[in-house]
């Protein structure tokens, strides 16, 4: 952080310029919006025709659809939350290391 001292003694916190921990968020943020958009896109085109041809009915292909988002609503608040106590890196660390455990242990069964 740059302090800067002005009269009567007070210092003041300046803003940083843009720095490469900026940059490198502003990146993930986008590969996030990129790998949600690829896993929505893969999903709803296929979805629906496999679906049907298993006899499933047009509402719960819906409700199938649109229950893949509610996982990523109920998780975001408390990981955001978890990031600030803990720290960006060390929740993202951890939660990469859970879901390699479960492909790991999903495809080793």
């Amino acid at each position: 952080m740059y302090w800067s001292q002005i009269e009567g003694g007070l210092k003041v916190k300046k803003s940083k310029p843009i720095a490469m921990e900026s940059r490198v968020f502003v990146v993930l943020c986008i590969m996030g919006l990129f790998a949600i958009l690829s896993s929505t896109m893969s999903k709803n085109p296929v979805l629906k025709p496999f679906a049907t041809s298993l006899g499933a009915p047009n509402d719960l292909v819906g409700l199938v659809a649109s229950a893949s988002t509610i996982p990523g609503l109920l998780v975001s608040l408390p990981a955001a939350s978890l990031s600030d106590v803990f720290g960006r890196k060390r929740v993202l660390l951890f939660s990469d290391q859970r879901l390699e455990q479960n492909h790991f242990f999903q495809f080793s069964s």
